[in-house]
C-alpha cells in the first residue's frame, strides 16, 4: 500500500550521480545536511537554502572508505567508516570540526578479525553505542577519552544495525535482524524485551528516538512500495514495543533509503542510496547510465 504525504518536500542534490550515499546527518544549527558516500569514499555537504553541495572531505582523506553511520553531535561530526571486501576489512569512528573540517578523533577497534561497523548513537553522557553488523554485537565508547569496547553479544542480536537512545540515556534500543528491535537497558546491559514480531526480518536501516516513539527506515528489497519511513510504539516507561504505523512509505523517489536524520520536528530521508547497483566486493558501479542524483525527503513527524 501507498502512504505518502503532502508535507514531503524532495531536494534533489545535484552533485555526483555515482556517490552511492549511506549515511545522513544535519547541522541543527544551520541545517546543513552532511553525506558519507559508500562509493567514493567522501563526505559531502549540503547546504539545503542555496542548493549547493561541496565536498567537506575528499576521496580517501583521511583514510576514509566506506561511509555508512554519521551523526552531528556537540559541533563534531561522527561518521564510521566501514569498508568490506573479499579480502580485507576496515572498520573506524572518525570524528570531525564542523567548522575547519580537521580530524579530532580516530577510533578503531585493537584486534584483526573482520568488523563492520554500521551505525552509532550518543548518550547524554556522552557515551557512543556501535553496531558491529559482521560481529553481531554492540560497542561503547566513552567520548572522547575512551576506547572501543564489547558492550553486548547476545544470541537475540543477529546483524544489527539501526540503532537509537532515549533522550535521558537510560535505553538504548536496537535493531535484530532474526528478533526484530531489542530493549537495552544501559546500566546493566540487560535485554528487557523479548522477540518483537513487528520487526523481525523487517529490513530496518536508520533508527531513531524522538518525543517517546521510534522512527526507522525501512529497506522493503526490491518490493519498492515498501520502502519508507515508519513509527514504532514505546509504551512511556520506554520499556516495550507496540506495533509499526507508516509514515511515508512507497514514495516515487525512493530507491533503497538507508538512515535518516531529525531536525526540529521533521526527518531528512535520505531516499535513494542506489546500492543496488554497487559491486561492494570491487567497489564498481554498475550501469553507471541509470543512476541518478541523490533525492532527501523532508517529511514532518
Amino acid at each position: 500500500m501507498l502512504h505518502c504525504s503532502r508535507q514531503a518536500v524532495v531536494y534533489e542534490i545535484r552533485y555526483d550521480r555515482d556517490m552511492i550515499p549511506e549515511g545522513v546527518a544535519i547541522n541543527p544549527e544551520n541545517g546543513d545536511l552532511f553525506l558519507s558516500s559508500y562509493h567514493k569514499n567522501k563526505i559531502v555537504r549540503y547546504d539545503v537554502e542555496t542548493g549547493v553541495a561541496e565536498d567537506f572531505i575528499e576521496s580517501g582523506a583521511f583514510g576514509f572508505k566506506g561511509g555508512v553511520g554519521m551523526m552531528v553531535h556537540d559541533k563534531g561530526l561522527f561518521t564510521l567508516s566501514s569498508e568490506r571486501t573479499p579480502s580485507h576489512s576496515s572498520s573506524v569512528l572518525l570524528v570531525f570540526d564542523l567548522g575547519s573540517r580537521q580530524l579530532l578523533h580516530r577510533y578503531s577497534l585493537q584486534d584483526t578479525v573482520a568488523h563492520f561497523m554500521n551505525d552509532l548513537a550518543i548518550g547524554p553522557d556522552n557515551s557512543i553505542y556501535i553496531t558491529d553488523t559482521e560481529r553481531h554485537r554492540v560497542y561503547k565508547l566513552s567520548y572522547p577519552l575512551g576506547t572501543i569496547s564489547t558492550f553486548l553479544q547476545h544470541e537475540s542480536l543477529k546483524y544489527p544495525n539501526g540503532i537509537a537512545i532515549s533522550e535521558d540515556g537510560s535505553k538504548l534500543y536496537v535493531d535484530s535482524w532474526t528478533n526484530g528491535i531489542r530493549i537495552v537497558d544501559t546500566a546493566s546491559g540487560e535485554i528487557l524485551n523479548g522477540l518483537h514480531g513487528p520487526t523481525v526480518e523487517y529490513g530496518i536501516d536508520g533508527l531513531k528516538y524522538f518525543r517517546g516513539n521510534l522512527y526507522a527506515i525501512r529497506n522493503g528489497g526490491k518490493d519498492k512500495r515498501k520502502h519508507g519511513l515508519v513509527k514504532i510504539a514505546l509504551n512511556m516507561a520506554g520499556d516495550s514495543l507496540g506495533g509499526v504505523t507508516p509514515i511515508l512509505l512507497g514514495h516515487k523517489k525512493m530507491n533503497i533509503p538507508t538512515t535518516f536524520a531529525i531536525d526540529k520536528g521533521y526527518a531528512y530521508i535520505l531516499a535513494n542510496s542506489q546500492l543496488e547497483r554497487l559491486d561492494q566486493e570491487v567497489n564498481l558501479i554498475r550501469e553507471p547510465d541509470s543512476l541518478t542524483y541523490t533525492y532527501i525527503i523532508k517529511q514532518k513527524i
